[in-house]
C-alpha cells in the first residue's frame, strides 16, 4: 500500500501492521486536504485498518489532533485488475507441483501445517481434503506413518471457524496426528495473527511427545471425552486435564451454553468439579446438549493448570 497527502506520496509498506508517516509542512493546504491510499491486494480482500484503530492527523507538538474515522471514498476500478496467469498459487496443482514434488527424492521427518484460512468456508469439504492430503504425501514420502502436526485455527472476528475447528480435529482419528489449539492467541482483526510463540510452543510440545518420545507431562490443553445429564444439568468429562482444571482469569467459566428438545442453545453457568465441568441454565430444564467456545472469536478460559486452553466443541452434532 502507498499512502499520498495532496497527490505527493509520503509513506509505503508491504504488509500487515500500523502506518505512522510525518507529513512536509509544505504539502499543507488552507481548508481542504486530501489523503489518499494505493492498496494492491493480490488475493482475498483489502481493508484499512479495523473496528477498533483510530487513525488520526496531528501535529509534530501533538497540541492539534484531526480523526481519520468514518467513510472514506473507495474506487476498486480506477486500475486494472492483476493478471492471474497459469502459475498463480491458487490454481489447482500450483502449490504441489512447486513447493511438494521436487522434495519427494529425499528423506523428511514430518510435518508442521499451519494453513485453512482460505478454506474456512467449506468445514464439510475440508474434512476429506486434509486426510486425503496427509495419507497422499505419506504415500509419496514412503516412510509410513510420517507425523503430521496441524494448528487449529485461531480466533477471528466474523465468519463461523467453530466448524471449521471441528473439521480439522476429524483429523487427529489418523494415525500420528496431533494438534496445536491456538483459539487463545489469535488477533480478532487480523486473519494472520502475529503472536505466533505460543503456537510454536504448543507445536514444540506435541513433537516432543509424539516424534521423539521425550515425556514432557502434559502437551495440550484440555480435551472433552464424554458427558451424561443428571438432572436439569450436564456433566462433561474431560482428557489431558494435567495438574487439573481451572479458569485462567481466575472469572466464572464462560463460552458454555447448553440447548434441550428444542436444539436452541442459551448461555450457560459453568463450575469445575475435579476433572469435571457441570454445566446448566436455569432456562433449559431438560437439557440434552451443551457446547464450548462455539463461536469464530470466543473469549475462552477453560485451561489445566498447565496454562493450555480447551478448544471448541459440542457433545452433540445433531444439535
Amino acid at each position: 500500500d502507498v499512502t499520498y497527502f495532496n497527490g505527493v506520496e509520503v509513506g509505503r509498506e508491504r504488509w500487515d501492521g500500523v502506518r505512522s508517516y510525518r507529513v512536509p509542512a509544505k504539502l499543507l493546504r488552507k481548508g481542504k486536504n486530501v489523503i489518499a491510499v494505493r492498496l494492491l491486494s493480490e488475493w482475498g480482500n483489502g481493508r484499512l485498518g479495523d473496528e477498533a484503530s483510530d487513525p488520526y492527523l496531528h501535529s509534530a507538538d501533538n497540541q492539534v489532533r484531526i480523526s481519520l474515522k468514518g467513510q472514506w471514498k473507495y474506487n476498486g476500478e480506477i486500475e486494472p485488475k492483476l493478471p492471474m496467469g497459469r502459475g498463480y498459487s491458487n490454481n489447482i496443482t500450483c502449490m504441489y507441483n512447486t513447493k511438494i514434488a521436487p522434495l519427494l527424492p529425499y528423506g523428511i521427518r514430518g510435518f508442521l501445517w499451519y494453513q485453512g484460512e482460505g478454506n474456512s468456508g467449506q468445514p464439510e469439504l475440508y474434512k476429506q481434503l486434509q486426510p486425503t492430503m496427509i495419507t497422499d504425501w505419506r504415500i509419496r514420502f514412503e516412510q509410513g506413518y510420517l507425523p503430521f502436526l496441524l494448528v487449529q485455527l485461531p480466533n477471528i472476528s466474523g465468519g463461523s471457524c467453530q466448524y471449521f475447528r471441528e473439521a480439522q480435529a476429524e483429523s487427529l482419528q489418523l494415525p500420528n496426528v496431533g494438534m496445536a489449539v491456538s483459539i487463545d492467541v489469535g488477533d480478532p482483526y487480523d486473519i494472520h495473527p502475529n503472536n505466533k510463540k505460543p503456537v510454536g510452543e504448543r507445536l514444540y510440545l506435541r513433537a516432543k511427545e509424539m516424534v521423539y518420545k521425550d515425556s514432557v507431562g502434559v502437551f495440550q490443553g484440555p480435551v472433552y471425552d464424554s458427558f451424561r445429564i443428571e438432572g436439569n444439568k450436564i456433566r462433561m468429562k474431560f482428557k489431558s486435564t494435567g495438574s487439573g482444571l481451572m479458569s485462567k482469569d481466575g472469572k466464572d467459566l464462560r463460552t458454555f451454553e447448553v440447548a434441550g428438545e428444542d436444539g436452541k442453545y442459551v448461555p450457560a453457568k459453568a463450575v469445575i468439579e475435579g476433572n469435571d465441568v457441570l454445566v446448566w441454565s436455569d432456562a433449559v430444564k431438560k437439557p440434552l446438549s451443551a457446547r464450548h467456545a462455539w463461536d469464530s472469536n470466543p473469549a475462552v478460559n477453560l485451561y489445566n493448570k498447565e496454562g493450555l486452553p480447551a478448544t471448541s466443541f459440542r457433545t452433540n452434532k445433531e444439535l
